[in-house]
């Protein structure tokens, strides 16, 4: 157990010794060595967790040991999604009344699409600059001869489901494989429609 990597991690963030109790400082030292994270990373994962609506450091610390074992028993690397966990705080605040454990799902979930959270955020940024977007998408519709509808995946960005929106967005404009087929003008609407970059979108393993 990284149990004294999990108490500097606990000081760093709290800025006081004491913030946790002794066995949330054991359990997220023991989290870190099971997953193959430092201690101080964990701690910190942990009091960003502890910041969402409902959430304890006891509740946060169960929701990341729940999180790195649903990960590893999908063949993904627990410590690679308490990382990601960690590297989102902004997106976590965003979906604070989610709670820990849901966060981590999205998180999982997202990986699995091959998508980071953040470019999850980036897509949903593109999807509420409501003007653009539309646009977009109705140029992208003309120039691929079907019709492109991201209304769903507006809405869905519009409540913080980067998860549902980024999957509502795959659905319409399909994965990289079709993606490489089209000319360079069809590319750069669909990557617009989707709120990407061409090289962003060529890049994910969306399928």
């Amino acid at each position: 157990s990284d149990a004294q990597g999990a108490m500097d991690g606990f000081i760093q963030s709290y800025g006081r010794v004491g913030a946790v109790s002794s066995d949330v400082v054991n359990q997220v030292g023991k989290i870190a060595t099971t997953f193959g994270i430092s201690g101080q990373e964990a701690a910190k994962l942990n009091a960003s967790l502890s910041q969402m609506s409902g959430e304890t450091s006891e509740s946060s610390a169960n929701a990341m040991e729940k999180i790195g074992k649903r990960a590893e028993s999908q063949g993904i690397a627990g410590g690679a999604i308490l990382n990601k966990m960690a590297g989102a705080t902004e997106e976590m605040a965003r979906a604070g009344g989610k709670g820990a454990e849901a966060f981590g799902e999205s998180v999982i979930n997202l990986h699995k699409m091959g998508v980071e959270m953040s470019t999850a955020s980036k897509i949903a940024d593109g999807l509420l600059d409501f003007e653009s977007s539309i646009n977009a998408q109705q140029e992208a519709s003309v120039l691929l001869g079907r019709s492109i509808n991201l209304d769903k995946a507006r809405e869905l960005a519009l409540n913080n489901d980067l998860e549902g929106a980024t999957k509502e967005v795959l659905k319409n404009v399909g994965g990289s494989a079709e993606f490489g087929k089209l000319n360079r003008i069809q590319q750069d609407a669909l990557a617009k429609s989707a709120g990407m970059t061409v090289e962003g979108y060529q890049y994910r393993d969306w399928e």
